[in-house]
């Protein structure tokens, strides 16, 4: 899908509804949240090949007094969309296992990459809709489907906003961890139940990730007990989220996702931006 960046925009308070507006409209920008704390907004954003990304963050802050910083993401340890609420125990649990090793590289079919657009927009569409969308029978578009999810690109959850479940305080959390504890930090952090998702960046911080427990007394154990028991970690900055607007490219509007307008096409979008 291309390069994973995070942009982070301080001294943004003034200017936070327009800055929300513009990120919600950029086509790159697949997540992004208000956070309380040192960095006043997140936005994660995908980076098609060639993308003059110096003109898309002077467009994005132009006319406000948004300072900019930008860390590029190069391994995701723990995804947020493998977070699930508590089952047997009072934690949450993982759905899948800490990623240590890059994935492998998949070239998209045209069927697959519209399929794959239109599941990440509303993964309820009916099977005819993929079907008439891509030019093909229903059976093809089920076959396409099932290959998408045997190459480990798709796979079906259902998203639930944390505080449905008690847990309301969402936060974003930036390292900086000695490099020769690097990888054994993020592997034991990733697998804490408080971990949504966890990524290895550049810039001042080299470990970041979303993270989520009950309340500000829990965030007070995490940060005390949790990280005082890590290895390496030279600084740690927390900034609680104040709201999330964007999730997996799908806006968010008063906690429920919305799913008018058009499914990102992500082979046209790769396209069109070079």
């Amino acid at each position: 899908m291309g390069t994973p960046v995070y942009l982070r925009l301080s001294n943004a308070h003034t200017d936070l509804a327009e800055l929300v507006s513009r990120l919600r409209a950029r086509p790159e920008v697949r997540f992004f949240a208000t956070l309380l704390g040192s960095v006043d907004i997140v936005a994660e954003m995908v980076l098609p090949e060639g993308v003059d990304y110096g003109r898309l963050v002077s467009e994005i802050t132009e006319g406000t007094s948004a300072a900019a910083e930008s860390l590029l993401i190069t391994h995701a340890f723990a995804s947020g969309q493998d977070w699930a609420p508590p089952r047997e125990s009072t934690d949450p649990t993982r759905l899948a296992p800490v990623e240590t090793e890059p994935a492998p590289h998949i070239d998209l079919t045209d069927s697959e990459a519209k399929v794959l657009g239109m599941l990440m927009h509303d993964g309820r569409t009916a099977l005819s809709t993929l079907a008439s969308a891509i030019g093909k029978s229903e059976n093809t578009a089920a076959r396409t489907i099932e290959q998408l999810r045997r190459s480990g690109v798709l796979d079906f959850r259902i998203l639930v906003e944390p505080v449905r479940y008690g847990f309301a305080t969402e936060f974003f959390l930036w390292l900086e961890v000695e490099p020769r504890f690097l990888l054994d930090t993020a592997t034991t952090l990733a697998e804490h139940p408080a971990t949504k998702y966890l990524t290895a960046t550049t810039g001042r911080s080299n470990l970041a990730g979303q993270f989520i427990v009950r309340d500000r007394a829990e965030l007070f154990r995490f940060s005390t007990q949790v990280l005082a028991s890590m290895p390496g970690i030279r600084t740690a900055d927390i900034c609680v989220q104040t709201a999330v607007h964007k999730r997996v490219w799908t806006t968010l509007e008063n906690g429920v996702y919305a799913t008018d307008g058009q499914p990102l096409d992500p082979l046209e979008y790769l396209q069109a931006q070079r």
